[in-house]
């Protein structure tokens, strides 16, 4: 029988005499070590590019995207007009093909992925990511791919 008080734990230690959770940290580590390096360098490289320049270049992306995307037959744009809205995310449903179909079928077609997604009340979505690294030439390549599979 377990009692309801979960009193005062003491590490169990290894054969070698440390407690089981330094054995597994040290076990652990050096394939943790990579991202946790790397977080560093992300931190320096985002301090040395500035916040507010990613996110213009994100924003000036994502009215790229809303452009084209709005001369794509069987479209429709579910992200806001207003720009203060916009993040890095660009929603869109077609009028023709289910929003995880679709997701596939872009998939399959061109190795760019994007994601299906549900609302919940029956609806569906497709969204794109768009960041800092990418280009108007993956967003030409999301059209063409699209107008290929809607028409």
């Amino acid at each position: 029988r377990r009692s309801a008080d979960p009193g005062t734990t003491t590490p169990t230690p290894t054969a070698e005499g440390l407690p089981n959770a330094t054995a597994r940290l040290s076990a652990e580590l050096p394939y943790a070590w990579p991202a946790w390096s790397g977080t560093s360098a992300a931190i320096d490289f985002h301090a040395s590019v500035r916040g507010d320049r990613i996110e213009a270049r994100v924003r000036e992306l994502l009215l790229y995207a809303r452009l084209r995307f709005a001369q794509v037959k069987n479209i429709e744009l579910l992200t806001p007009n207003a720009p203060g809205t916009w993040g890095g995310m660009f929603c869109f449903r077609s009028t023709r093909v289910p929003a995880p179909e679709l997701a596939e079928r872009v998939r399959t077609q061109s190795r760019i992925v994007v994601a299906a997604v549900d609302w919940g009340i029956g609806q569906s979505a497709v969204r794109a990511a768009f960041h800092v690294f990418n280009t108007h030439d993956e967003i030409e390549r999301l059209v063409q791919v699209l107008q290929r599979v809607l028409t």
